[in-house]
């Protein structure tokens, strides 16, 4: 990877995806994906009227009628469609826009089906948890003894469980494999999540990781455990009870469904064909708005529709419940939902993007409402997040401040939390370049006590031990930093994006390029000049008869040579290695492994030209033998020595030195 590509990626992802998904990191990994979504701060508006809760439908479809039209129109999309649940029946529904512009067909909430993306994960979780209550899986069973045409390597001691592949906590590097396609290709899901497998990179159930894969694996062990396709078992067993007859998993749809499927476009209104997910478990259900509230109930409603119990209370109750978080004062993650907080309520729910559709599922138990939405072209990525920030805002707005109250040393720590971090929704161990093309990282750099992000006007102070609050008290905006064993920052967690959503600390030598740059080649060049310049002199010396051998004065010139050597090969192992892969902050001693010496060896000839300086203006025997050097003579040395000290700057940047 390009180590400026990566440092510039920072401002600039920032501003792009600053209006996108409030709540959710967005499902389905593609390539013009990123992969961190940054929500505005919730400001209480003037401009907007605000309610006290949703109550009034003709309220609400006037707000709509205003709102989404306009939507529409300043994001270039074609459509959308929406559904609204309370006190578990369904509260309203609509269409906006085209389905499809060629045939002038607009979208009908009952009829036009959506591809809702990751939110097919819910029922893939749902699927799992009605094994668990029928004693056919166990979510702490290592899911190596659910499986029969493969097996995950044993990487670590700790065995992967079905509670870590719902949770994301499973320890995968992103899947690389092809998640979406245009063209239909008939493959088996075992073959897909064979060829396709992920390594595992981090200790089960210690890093949060968004994976289309672990959920994908979740699906095919209901497969496995039910002896009947992934589909079959969805429609038979969720998709039928709950009487959601008109949404599939399906691929390509049934005939009776094709027709009413919704064109997808892109962002200039063209059309984009049908698209195919090979991991169907983890995004390929098409579906209405009306049909989604169905399941929006069943959820709200202890795991009953109609009449329909697809899950027992205590076993739907196991599913809502967190399961991990960064934090306690965070969000976390349940089995197939997210949960997330937006003005002090309380939201579970779960995004779903494809190429050109992309959808929000947002629930609030504790209002009994929940409110789907799809949009049918690729700027629905911002659409939808600025939809949710409208709701929220004009329905349920926060209270005007928060309470802050900083630690008594804030002041002194805020530097300890600098540094460019990066999402762990990434790949670890492949050296294509190509992939690290659109990742996406987070710069926090601190001012008087005060944290911030780059491209984002918030200053957090810290609150508790490596607790950050919005210092203005306007949002309950929090980042909570995760320290290892030796209390060095690893990474952290924010509310600001999605609860599976964790940024580590990488290497500085990511960072800051064209100041690295700058001093390797100002010590480099002095160097090389010096060592170049001597050797010139020996020659014409040389060949003129007057060469004086002086050994002392030998051994202080080779000495720089040697330091200029073991540090060109230092610096083109510390690039080589960071232009594979990019390296955590902690990682110094681990990827340099036994090469680790050429720094140390540096730092040792450094301190010999230091007393060779010395010896040169002392003018004292060193080992009996005096140096005898002239003036400028002595001068060029020490110059030379005093610029080569800028290398401990070096080590010490690149965390060499240990701090």
């Amino acid at each position: 990877m390009s180590v400026t590509k990566l440092r510039n990626l920072s401002t600039r992802n920032i501003l792009l995806f600053i209006f996108i998904s409030i709540l959710f990191v967005s499902s389905v990994p593609i390539n013009r994906e990123k992969q961190i979504n940054l929500a505005l701060p919730y400001q209480n508006s003037n401009n907007r009227e605000q309610f006290t809760g949703l109550n009034d439908v003709v309220e609400f479809e006037a707000f709509l009628d205003d709102f989404i039209p306009n939507q529409l129109s300043d994001y270039s999309i074609s459509g959308m469609t929406i559904s609204v649940v309370k006190d578990n029946n369904l509260f309203f529904k609509k269409g906006y826009g085209f389905s499809d512009r060629a045939r002038d067909e607009y979208v009908d909430p009952e009829n036009t089906l959506f591809r809702v993306g990751s939110i097919s994960k819910t029922f893939t979780a749902i699927a799992v948890m009605q094994l668990v209550e029928d004693g056919l899986l166990d979510l702490d069973e290592d899911v190596n003894n659910y499986l029969v045409e493969f097996q995950l390597p044993e990487t670590y001691e700790d065995a992967i469980t079905l509670s870590h592949l719902l949770t994301h906590t499973a320890g995968f590097e992103e899947m690389n494999y092809p998640v979406i396609s245009f063209e239909f290709e008939q493959t088996e899901l075992n073959e897909v999540l064979e060829e396709g497998m992920p390594e595992r990179v981090h200790f089960p159930g210690d890093v949060v990781s968004y994976s289309n894969y672990g959920l994908s694996l979740a699906g095919y062990i209901v497969e496995i455990v039910s002896e009947k396709p992934f589909e079959d078992y969805i429609t038979d067993e969720i998709l039928t009870p709950l009487g959601m007859t008109k949404s599939s998993f399906e691929q390509p749809l049934p005939t009776y469904l094709r027709y009413n499927m919704s064109v997808g476009y892109d962002d200039h209104y063209g059309i984009l064909p049908f698209e195919y997910l090979p991991i169907a478990p983890a995004g390929a259900l098409s579906s209405t708005a009306t049909d989604m509230s169905n399941l929006m109930i069943t959820l709200l409603n202890n795991g009953s529709y109609n009449g329909a119990q697809i899950l027992q209370n205590e076993t739907m109750h196991l599913m809502q419940s967190q399961h991990f978080t960064g934090h306690s004062q965070l969000p976390g993650v349940c089995y197939g939902l997210y949960e997330s907080d937006m003005n002090g309520y309380y939201i579970l729910g779960h995004g779903g993007d494809t190429i050109a559709f992309h959808s929000l599922m947002a629930l609030m138990p504790e209002e009994n409402i929940g409110f789907f939405i799809s949009y049918n072209s690729y700027n629905g990525m911002y659409a939808k997040g600025d939809f949710h920030s409208a709701f929220m805002e004009r329905y349920f707005p926060g209270p005007d401040t928060y309470s802050v109250t900083p630690i008594s040393d804030y002041k002194k720590r805020a530097e300890y939390f600098e540094g460019v971090y990066i999402t762990t929704r990434r790949f670890y161990t492949n050296v294509n370049p190509r992939l690290w093309i659109d990742l996406a990282s987070v710069t926090i750099t601190s001012n008087d006590g005060f944290i911030q992000f780059e491209g984002l006007d918030i200053d957090f102070v810290e609150v508790e031990s490596n607790l950050f609050q919005d210092a203005s008290g306007t949002t309950d905006y929090k980042l909570f930093f995760k320290t290892d064993d030796k209390g060095r920052i690893v990474s952290f967690y924010s509310n600001l994006f999605g609860s599976v959503t964790e940024l580590e600390l990488i290497h500085p030598i990511h960072s800051n390029i064209e100041m690295q740059i700058i001093v390797i080649s100002i010590i480099s060049g002095v160097l090389l000049l010096s060592v170049i310049s001597w050797g010139v002199v020996a020659i014409v010396r040389k060949k003129k008869g007057k060469m004086v051998r002086n050994h002392l004065a030998s051994a202080a010139k080779w000495s720089v040579l040697a330091n200029v050597s073991i540090i060109a090969i230092t610096i083109g192992l510390m690039y080589t290695i960071t232009n594979s892969r990019i390296i955590l902050s902690t990682e110094t001693f681990t990827v340099f492994g036994a090469f680790f010496i050429l720094p140390i060896l540096s730092l040792l000839i450094i301190g010999l030209n230091l007393i060779f300086m010395g010896i040169s203006w002392t003018d004292k025997p060193f080992f009996k033998r005096r140096l005898n050097w002239k003036l400028w003579e002595k001068v060029h040395y020490t110059v030379t020595t005093i610029t080569s000290l800028g290398y401990i700057w070096l080590f010490t940047y690149w965390q060499f030195l240990g701090f």
